[in-house]
């Protein structure tokens, strides 16, 4: 399944890269998508821009929040939830992910802080169907960065 990725048009330098107390500038687009399970979650043809995950949750309706930061304020970023297929034979089972990140070129340097949420039901089917299950929790391994999703 490929992502296809939304040309965005650049916002003018003079709004976006504004100063306040909070990170002005375009919104980190891709948020409140699902997980996208991939073969290979470093494969070519998706993204790989920088971008730092500060911290992660799963909240009560089965949501992947992650707390990110990256640089940018003067294009619009696009981000995508990369997470393999291949489960890891631990306890829980895990399954490894990165978050894809598209900074269109964007070549302002402001600290952006923003939080994005994937829904995580592919990833509840993909086990259920793995371990023919109807219940079950996965650790997600983003980097080194660990949750672990449980659901009925």
């Amino acid at each position: 399944m490929r992502l296809h990725w939304i040309v965005a048009l650049a916002v003018p330098a003079l709004i976006a890269c504004a100063s306040s107390s909070e990170p002005e500038g375009p919104p980190l687009t891709g948020t409140r998508e699902s997980a996208v399970l991939v073969d290979d979650v470093n494969g070519p043809g998706w993204p790989a821009d920088l971008i730092t995950l500060d911290s992660a949750a799963i909240t009560a309706d089965g949501r992947l929040r992650l707390f990110t930061r990256y640089g940018g304020g003067c294009a619009d970023h696009h981000a995508a939830l990369l997470v393999g297929r291949a489960f890891a034979e631990s306890q829980p089972p895990m399954l490894r992910a990165r978050v894809a990140h598209e900074a269109n070129n964007d070549p302002c340097e402001a600290l952006i802080a923003r939080t994005l949420e994937f829904n995580l039901r592919p990833v509840r089917d993909h086990f259920q169907q793995a371990y023919n299950s109807g219940t079950g929790s996965v650790v997600i391994d983003l980097g080194g960065l660990r949750v672990t999703y449980v659901f009925q």
